[in-house]
Order: C-alpha cells, then structure tokens, then sequence
C-alpha cells in the first residue's frame, strides 16, 4: 500500500513538470494552431521561425522548475535535410501557456557570466578613471562616486538575470554585455592609448561568440 501510494504521488509530482514540453511537442508535429498552447505574441513568434515547415520535433530530458514557471528540455528536430539539435527553455503564464521561449546551439557547460563581466570592466575602468581625474559622462549617474556607479550596474545586471522573465533576461543581458564591453573599450582609450581599446573589444566578441545569457536567466534547479 505504502509502495502504491508512494508512486502515485511520483506520478502526481512529475506529471505536470513535463506537460508543456509535451503539449509543444505534440502541437509542433501536428501542426496545430500554436495558439492552443501559446500566447498570441509567442504563437506569432513561433510560426515565423517554422514558416517553411514545421518539420518534426523531438523534446527530451525535459525538467521544470519548482521556483519559477520556467523549464528546460533538449530539442531536436528535423525537415528533409535540414537538422538541428540543442537547449529550449520555456515560461509560461498564470494560465499555464507559454509565454516565452528561448533556443540555443550552445553547450550548456558554458556558464560565465558576460553580461556582469561586460558591466565589471566597465565600473572597474570608471573607477580607475575618476580616482584619476576624469568625470562620468553619463548625466544619469553625476555626482555619484566611482564606487556607486560600479555597484549599480552590476547590482542592476544580477537583479535583471534574477527577476526579469525569459525573453527581457536574455535580451537585456545581450545588450548589458555589449554596452559594458563597448564602454570598457572608450575608457580604456581615454585613460591609456586608444590601442588599449582592442583588449576590451577582443574579450568581449570573444566571451559573446562563447557564452550563453539563457544560463543567467534560469533558476538554479534547472541547471
């Protein structure tokens, strides 16, 4: 009796965990309105990117999240010749349809943190610069200290990975990454040589060619 009631909670615990990559897979490969599973805006999105065909998709490995209404899954999926296989997360809204979704070729072992390496360059170039002189030109941040501003972009960039949905985390880490690289790179041309500005440009192309936002943007328990 224990065994049996032990395994039915198992069912009841792992049923729902697995349901909307099953539901996307299901609507996917029989061509059903993604609309059935999706948001309007999501089910728009998602046709755009098959409008050639939808081929045949294969969801595996899926895992769904006990702290937010997020998940993970493996994607595979196929048209004539064409392949393509890697990680799909998902977030769905108070209604259980998916709200958000988030594919990517990169291996999931990449886990450095671009967006907060891009913004740390940059406060530690500021820093480095106002205690020698020079002053912040962005009017948003005047009369702050080095210090301050440092702190504030990267206190902004870990608050937007921790709370902000799928699709913002990811864009918004995107462009936090690149905007702190850039600004990295003009600071280190007005404190050293204008030379100086290759190394920022360099590891930043570099570390965006080889990390991922979606590992920012996922809770703990899917990683």
């Amino acid at each position: 009796m224990k065994a049996f009631i032990l395994i039915l909670g198992l069912l009841i615990t792992t049923a729902p965990m697995a349901g909307p990559f099953e539901d996307l897979e299901h609507a996917h490969n029989t061509d059903a309105p993604m609309n059935t599973i999706m948001t309007a805006e999501s089910a728009k999105r998602w046709e755009r990117i098959f409008e050639a065909g939808r081929g045949t998709a294969r969801i595996t490995n899926a895992k769904w999240s006990a702290e937010r209404p997020q998940g993970l899954a493996y994607w595979g999926w196929s048209r004539g010749a064409e392949r393509q296989t890697g990680w799909l997360a998902i977030q769905t809204d108070a209604a259980g349809k998916i709200n958000a979704f988030y594919y990517t070729e990169k291996p999931r072992p990449t886990r450095a943190n671009n967006a907060l390496m891009g913004q740390g360059a940059d406060g530690a170039t500021t820093v480095y610069g106002m205690a020698n002189g020079f002053t912040e030109a962005n009017p948003i941040f005047a009369g702050a200290s080095g210090p301050a501003i440092a702190a504030v972009k990267l206190g902004t960039t870990l608050a937007i990975q921790e709370h902000a949905g799928l699709n913002y985390c990811t864009a918004a880490s995107t462009s936090l990454a690149g905007a702190g690289w850039g600004a990295s790179a003009w600071n280190l041309a007005l404190l050293i040589h204008p030379a100086a500005a290759v190394a920022a440009a360099v590891a930043g192309i570099y570390l965006h060619n080889t990390t991922e936002p979606l590992w920012q943007c996922l809770p703990g328990d899917l990683l």
